[in-house]
């Protein structure tokens, strides 16, 4: 998904997926540096918009990244499987802002979902992710 306009913010993103026993369920990361390094993890079953299972912001884009990176590892030691690998989208700076990032999560699921198919980052049966306005 290329920059619409200049007051776009470059995010990336990637998804983890379980299934087993009863659960059906996926842990979705993004991550931007702009204007703020920040990232937001959503989580939920099959299906769902996910709930916030993560928001890191600050100032250091180590400690951002370093908090994703240790979340990812945690998924994968507990089975979850990629099903949607690395990828890059936009979203307008208003988007991006760390202060809303809580409630703007499912639109910039949104984008990095239409970006992923795009890219053809998806692998295996990826979680649907519900259309929000772009």
């Amino acid at each position: 998904m290329p920059a619409n306009n200049p007051d776009d913010v470059q995010w990336f993103g990637w998804e983890l997926h379980y299934e087993g026993g009863n659960s059906d369920k996926f842990y979705r990361f993004m991550v931007t540096f702009v204007p703020t390094p920040a990232a937001v993890g959503l989580h939920g079953g099959r299906g769902s918009s996910g709930a916030i299972g993560l928001i890191e912001t600050g100032a250091d884009a180590q400690a951002v990244i370093r908090k994703v990176i240790d979340r990812t590892r945690d998924k994968e030691n507990k089975g979850y499987t990629l099903t949607r690998g690395f990828t890059t989208f936009t979203a307008p700076a208003s988007l991006s802002d760390p202060a809303s990032l809580r409630e703007n999560a499912p639109t910039l699921a949104s984008r990095f979902g239409l970006a992923a198919v795009e890219q053809g980052t998806e692998e295996g049966d990826p979680a649907s992710i519900p259309t929000r306005p772009l």
